[in-house]
């Protein structure tokens, strides 16, 4: 009896954890697309573009003469792939990370240690998820011109799968899947121990200081700390991520080459291409992430 009990609270432990997570997840998803889609066109063409706002002012109001008119909707472009995406992804991030943990250490308040493997493991399980959905959305953001005979390369995200799949059968959509491994296992390690460590340092200062502040603040300010620091860590790996996900077709050269390449033809200064834009979307994607994380599982626990 106790048994079935206890397996039924961790069940419905890990339930709330993959709920809070996807919805977590997709609100802070739908807040960064803008700035991510910026993020990609810097990386891919940087020398089209002075600086992330003439690449913002450029997607919005069509400047360059060959750029049909893209608008406002532009800035949202391959929105629907990490969408959709984010319900696995997202579920499986928070989901597992909870799960490990409380297998990993069952104190009340875990070691910070334990906080990082945890991420780190959830990480490496969501990679397989978040490489397809990647490649789909880097695909599609590059898209800025006239391509495939006089029109767009793709129609949206299931025309750009289909695309890729009969071009290289299924294999073809993990383009990319070896540096999405790389840099989600030790980023999703260093987002979550970062997280947790600037909350209980925030918490306990307002706890020592009497402060009538709301938790929600810490919580904000955690994840948002989380998401820049998380991010400017392996910024240049995920230069190169976008960089072969967005190429039309699979390459020989592995996650080394691309990267000795990039170095050769642009200078070191093409692997910090768009961290601007990225630090900047980082914190609100991340402070939302993690605030609307926190309340869900309040909510349903």
């Amino acid at each position: 009896m106790e048994a079935t009990q206890t397996y039924a609270s961790a069940t419905k432990r890990a339930a709330i954890d993959y709920a809070a997570g996807c919805l977590g997840g997709v609100m802070g998803i739908i807040v960064g697309q803008p700035f991510d889609t910026i993020k990609v066109r810097l990386q891919t063409h940087g020398a089209h573009y002075t600086s992330p706002w003439h690449c913002a002012r450029h997607t919005v109001t069509c400047m360059h003469p060959f750029v049909q008119h893209e608008g406002v909707r532009g800035l949202f472009k391959g929105l629907a792939s990490p969408l959709v995406g984010s319900v696995p992804i997202n579920a499986l991030v928070f989901g597992v990370h909870g799960s490990t943990l409380r297998a990993l250490d069952s104190a009340a308040t875990p070691s910070l240690s334990s906080v990082f493997y945890a991420g780190s493991i959830a990480g490496f399980v969501q990679s397989f998820v978040v490489a397809p959905t990647d490649l789909v959305k880097c695909q599609l953001q590059v898209q800025d011109g006239f391509q495939r005979g006089g029109r767009r390369a793709f129609a949206g995200p299931m025309d750009c799968i289909r695309h890729i799949t009969a071009t290289h059968g299924a294999r073809g959509m993990f383009q990319g899947l070896w540096p999405t491994i790389l840099r989600d296992t030790f980023s999703y390690g260093v987002y979550f121990y970062v997280y947790e460590a600037t909350l209980r340092h925030l918490e306990a200062r307002r706890e020592a200081l009497n402060a009538t502040s709301q938790q929600a603040a810490s919580m904000l300010f955690a994840g948002g700390c989380a998401g820049v620091v998380s991010w400017t860590i392996i910024y240049p790996l995920d230069v190169v991520k976008s960089v072969i996900q967005s190429q039309p077709s699979t390459s020989d050269l592995g996650l080394v080459r691309h990267a000795h390449t990039l170095y050769r033809e642009h200078g070191w200064r093409v692997f910090t291409k768009g961290l601007g834009t990225t630090i900047l979307r980082a914190f609100p994607v991340n402070a939302v992430t993690f605030y609307v994380y926190e309340e869900t599982m309040t909510a349903l626990s």
